[in-house]
């Protein structure tokens, strides 16, 4: 039965995502953490006894004990744990990317109210750095967006693609872009391509220290949508560290750089017509963070919100939002000769 003043939530999968999840849901006043579920039962029950909840032995059992379902297993398993959940009327908060196979799609998509239902977890416009970008720049403050560079620096190492068989395997994940770059390529999306108007100026995909991983670990495009040129760098090739991610805006009157290791710090400048500085921030000192970000209290706390008042939050990204994602990086791919 649902209780108006207090969201469940259960997870399903247990590795290191599950945790930032599991955290978010603690810290919010009007949630709580029913349990975990994963079909390693070992690794549920070591997860479970850390917050003191329980550790289901069925994936329904712990659907029928929850309001919210989070998703935070492997790519290629997210659409029956979807479809179980819409099938019990339960909301689903779904780890990123959403699935890029279109037989799951559709299977998601069968199912009724699936589109008020299903959100997939894209923390990162909850930052510090994200929302002041949405609340400046796309605003109007800086004037109209001309020129966009994105970037993603990180480094993966042998042992993050041997610790799981799907980690780097193209058909059980996508590649990099979509699982790496996907916070990078949802910004760009929501702010600054339309994704029913663009057109792809150039892809390029190579693996440089990964050549034994199917999947890329560089990848680079340009493109361009009502007038303003994006430039993005997603790699998980930077030996030896995360060297951060980036997000600088030319516009009309100024410009802006959002850093950090996951879009969590901002340096900006104003510039009036006649290029003088009429307004300046050189260091926001937003708290910094992994390469997780900062977002995720945020999120969980907006979802639930939605749930319990019914009113939809704009920044909780819908399924079908997700997909639209899904489906410019599969153009992406194609342009860089690259099959999905």
């Amino acid at each position: 039965m649902f209780d108006s003043s207090c969201v469940r939530y259960g997870i399903v999968g247990s590795g290191r995502v599950s945790s930032r999840h599991a955290d978010a849901i603690v810290a919010e006043p009007s949630s709580s953490l029913v349990g975990f579920y994963d079909v390693n039962h070992d690794c549920s029950k070591k997860r479970a006894d850390e917050y003191h909840v329980q550790s289901f032995s069925s994936l329904n059992e712990l659907i029928s004990c929850c309001d919210v379902v989070n998703v935070c297993v492997p790519p290629f398993a997210h659409s029956d744990v979807i479809v179980a959940s819409l099938q019990q009327g339960k909301f689903v908060l779904c780890e990123k990317p959403i699935s890029f196979n279109i037989d799951q799609v559709k299977a998601v998509r069968s199912v009724a109210e699936y589109e008020k239902r299903v959100f997939v977890s894209f923390q990162n416009r909850f930052n510090d750095a994200i929302v002041f970008l949405s609340q400046n720049v796309l605003r109007g403050d800086f004037g109209r967006p001309l020129y966009v560079f994105g970037s993603l620096r990180w480094f993966r190492d042998k042992s993050y693609y041997t610790s799981c068989e799907w980690k780097g395997d193209r058909a059980s994940a996508g590649g990099m872009l979509l699982n790496q770059g996907s916070h990078l390529l949802d910004l760009l999306l929501r702010d600054f391509i339309n994704p029913s108007e663009y057109q792809i100026l150039s892809a390029f995909s190579r693996n440089i220290a990964h050549c034994e991983v199917d999947s890329e670990d560089l990848f680079l495009f340009q493109c361009e949508s009502s007038s303003v040129v994006v430039n993005a760098e997603i790699a998980v090739s930077c030996v030896g560290a995360n060297v951060g991610s980036e997000l600088f805006v030319i516009c009309e009157h100024g410009w802006v750089k959002i850093g950090g290791a996951a879009f969590d710090h901002v340096i900006a400048a104003v510039h009036d017509r006649r290029g003088r500085i009429v307004g300046s921030a050189d260091d926001y000192s937003f708290a910094r963070s992994d390469v997780y970000g900062r977002g995720h209290d945020g999120l969980i706390g907006a979802m639930t919100q939605m749930v319990l008042s019914g009113v939809a939050h704009s920044d909780i990204v819908s399924f079908d939002e997700a997909c639209l994602r899904t489906d410019f990086a599969r153009k992406l791919y194609t342009a860089s000769g690259v099959t999905l």
